[in-house]
């Protein structure tokens, strides 16, 4: 599969100030903590988890992230596939060790910013060398990870450079922040937003957005942005969502009601 030239659109929706929808093997599951809880990762095992199971997504000229529920089978926003041609994108990770083919083999509807959007990827050759569980068992104040490409950083990396450049093994390296849930907000188009301090910037759509045990409690999909108080705010959609939409589309994957303790 071609690589298209460096992405000038890595693809994230903004809003204004006011949103008026805008290569190692993963660690085993945490330790069982006291009651019936999970202990927290430390911070290696953490990343190792992200490095495994989260990926670049290239459709068209955008760039955006995506992590897998299944060897084969990746999470993104819809509107990060939307410059694919038939369907066709570019998945690529350190991990993977060679750019690969996707196709998007699912999509919510379109729909104003907040509203659903998630896509579904799958690698027809090839599988991850990890994935990353699901809860939906969080709250505010909750410690919080984002992991994903943004472009403003991949732009700039060598890595990505040589892959774009033709060299299919190549990829750039993952950026990882972290933040807390700010907010679990209703949203004007029906949805509910994670709200969190995470920083995230144009890329990082479809990425995941975990808690302290590895786990993702929501999928980063839009920013707010406030010019006049230099603000920005970012969203993530819930894994109630993402959940749901996978079952219409026949796949289940398990939530993890389990608390999440400290390491």
């Amino acid at each position: 599969s071609s690589v298209p030239a460096i992405p000038t659109t890595p693809a994230i929706p903004t809003t204004p100030a006011i949103p008026t929808p805008a290569a190692a093997s993963p660690p085993p599951p945490p330790a069982a903590g006291p009651g019936n809880g999970l202990s927290a990762l430390n911070a290696a095992q953490l990343v190792q988890r992200l490095e495994a199971g989260t990926a670049l997504v290239i459709a068209g000229d955008s760039i955006a992230t995506g992590f897998f529920v299944t060897p084969d089978l990746l999470v993104t926003n819809r509107h990060a596939v939307e410059d694919s041609t038939d369907g066709r994108v570019v998945i690529a990770s350190r991990s993977l060790g060679r750019a690969l083919p996707g196709t998007v083999v699912g999509a919510s509807a379109n729909a104003p910013v907040g509203g659903t959007d998630f896509a579904l990827v799958r690698l027809p050759a090839g599988k991850a060398s990890g994935t990353l569980p699901v809860t939906t068992s969080f709250a505010k104040l909750s410690g919080v990870t984002a992991a994903g490409y943004p472009g403003l950083t991949v732009l700039n990396d060598a890595g990505f450079r040589r892959l774009v450049g033709g060299d299919m093994r190549a990829a750039p390296d993952l950026n990882i922040t972290q933040g807390t849930v700010q907010a679990i907000q209703p949203l004007a188009t029906g949805g509910v937003g994670i709200v969190h301090t995470a920083s995230i910037l144009q890329g990082n759509s479809g990425g995941p957005l975990v808690d302290a045990c590895g786990r993702v409690i929501g999928v980063n999909t839009f920013i707010a942005v406030d010019q006049e108080q230099s603000g920005r705010i970012s969203y993530a959609q819930t894994t109630d969502a993402l959940l749901a939409f996978l079952k219409r589309h026949g796949e289940t994957l398990q939530d993890d009601p389990r608390p999440c303790g400290t390491p």
